[in-house]
């Protein structure tokens, strides 16, 4: 066997990492050499101080990343497995539970990577036991650790072979209520994990569920913790990722007080887990009759939130529930600036590059709703001025969204014909841009596309042209300050600027005239 105390050991690792066939060749060693000798090694490290744990994990690592390489027959595989469950069974009840954890994800690592779940259905069984066993030990701080790895093993399981897990998730429940240490949130993503995959199972399924289906799965034992009992069917990956609707005979009454149950603590949870839980259940809510409304008091309590991931939460919402979520926005907002925070929050997480134009468009615009109707129904000053500054953040960040760019225009336009008196906020939005693009062009950022102030300034001019024998002697004033900026420009055609003073010179004659007479 070879010597891992040391840096000598280290080094061997890395020797392996940079070339693993050229390693092997120099050292006339075979693959099933190679990975005995680490076996060993595993087997010994939790007796042996003197190897350090970044040796061990290294070790556990290239059994991780080389599985495909060094484990290349089924026997191999089950001699890996069976190793390793032995090293962590036969461990020092006072070992480190880092170094058991990593124990636990190097044989999942095995498990799945080598694809031989439903070969050897006992070995699987086995390292389940194992996991649930160490799973169950709920509120032991000491083990929390090591808990919150098996928690994730069970959660990979669970992913790659849909339904493992679906007949253990009353057990599962109950840990979430029982657990009090910060691993409940690992708890919590295991059980939206399982729950999922048993909804998909029950959709599947059509009419041959029974009514009480879900409500048994959520609320009875069917089935003693163990011996674990390998499923006669699993889900297909391609089921469990499918969105067929739950059979309407199927009772979901434990299914709403399990959903409302996770709400309460999605706020308790880190950022990854959060997002994670939130989106499995707004896809469990999408594929039942339980109504978006149930995320209600979620959506009203973080529309508005400073915290990016919570509003990043009610960003997914909305995505996944599509138009069945916007009535769950609050209509109106008392503070203008949290509005406005939260609005440049919102054009921040999305990506246009990442996402359909139409659907970044459609987000943004929708979310700047409830300030558009305000200014709409004639409240100006600060909610006019917040509005705009919305739009200002919309277009530097999303410049390169012509759908985008489009919408903002088609905003801005219909803005000062439905209120004149808005122009000296249009113009100061149309100077502003006319100042970024012009940046842009001396630095050559800028990508050739349409002028947005040449456009809104052409449409406004063509309105101002058609109405003004209409307008009011006051609209009248606001819309020659449009009219003078647009002047400004050598885009647009000085004949159009002269029709407008004339038709303006003519109004003014004929209402001079009749206040003569």
């Amino acid at each position: 066997m070879r010597n891992w105390r040391g840096d000598k050991g280290l080094q061997d690792v890395f020797s392996f990492r940079s070339d693993s066939r050229g390693y092997l060749n120099a050292k006339q060693l075979t693959e099933e050499a190679f990975v005995l000798d680490i076996l060993q090694a595993c087997a010994n490290a939790l007796c042996d101080d003197s190897v350090s744990l970044t040796t061990k994990l290294h070790l556990l690592g290239l059994l991780q990343e080389y599985t495909c390489v060094l484990l290349t027959t089924p026997a191999s595989v089950e001699h890996a497995v069976a190793s390793l469950l032995d090293v962590f069974t036969q461990g020092k009840p006072g070992g480190t539970t880092v170094y058991k954890g990593q124990l636990l994800v190097t044989i999942t690592t095995i498990l799945i990577t080598s694809d031989c779940v439903d070969g050897r259905v006992d070995v699987v069984q086995e390292f389940v036991e194992v996991l649930l066993d160490s799973a169950s030990q709920v509120t032991k701080s000491s083990l929390a650790q090591l808990r919150a790895a098996t928690c994730q093993c069970l959660v990979e399981l669970e992913t790659c072979y849909p339904g493992i897990l679906s007949r253990k998730l009353e057990y599962i429940y109950q840990w979430c209520h029982l657990e009090t240490t910060s691993v409940h949130q690992s708890y919590m993503s295991l059980f939206v994990t399982v729950l999922k995959n048993v909804i998909c199972q029950l959709s599947s399924d059509t009419d041959s569920a029974p009514e009480q289906s879900l409500t048994q799965m959520l609320c009875d034992r069917r089935e003693p913790l163990k011996p674990f009992i390998y499923p006669k069917k699993l889900l297909g990956l391609d089921s469990a990722s499918s969105v067929a609707p739950l059979p309407d005979h199927i009772d979901i009454t434990a299914l709403e007080q399990v959903v409302e149950y996770v709400l309460k603590f999605v706020d308790l949870t880190a950022p990854p887990t959060g997002v994670y839980v939130m989106r499995q259940l707004a896809s469990i809510v999408s594929q039942t009759r339980l109504s978006p409304s149930i995320f209600h008091q979620f959506m009203s309590q973080h529309i508005t939130s400073m915290d990016i991931t919570m509003l990043h939460m009610t960003t997914q919402l909305q995505e996944e529930l599509q138009d069945a979520c916007d009535a769950l926005q609050p209509q109106a907002i008392d503070s203008l600036s949290l509005q406005v925070q939260r609005l440049t929050q919102l054009s921040l997480i999305l990506d246009s590059s990442l996402m359909a134009t139409d659907q970044c468009c459609h987000l943004l615009m929708d979310g700047m709703s409830p300030l558009l109707s305000r200014v709409r129904r004639g409240t100006c000053g600060t909610t006019a001025a917040a509005l705009y500054r919305v739009l200002v953040a919309y277009y530097t960040m999303h410049r390169d969204n012509a759908e985008l760019q489009s919408a903002i225009e088609k905003t801005t336009v219909d803005l000062q014909k439905t209120c004149a008196a808005l122009s000296r906020h249009t113009l100061d939005f149309l100077q502003h841009l006319d100042q970024q693009q012009k940046q842009l062009q001396q630095q050559q950022q800028l990508s050739p596309g349409r002028d947005i102030v040449v456009s809104v300034l052409s449409a406004l001019v063509t309105e101002i042209l058609g109405t003004v024998h209409q307008m009011a002697l006051q609209d009248l004033s606001h819309q020659l300050r449009v009219v003078e900026m647009a002047a400004s420009q050598s885009q647009i055609e000085l004949g159009v600027i002269l029709q407008v003073l004339s038709r303006v010179l003519m109004c003014r004659s004929s209402c001079k005239c009749c206040l003569e007479c």
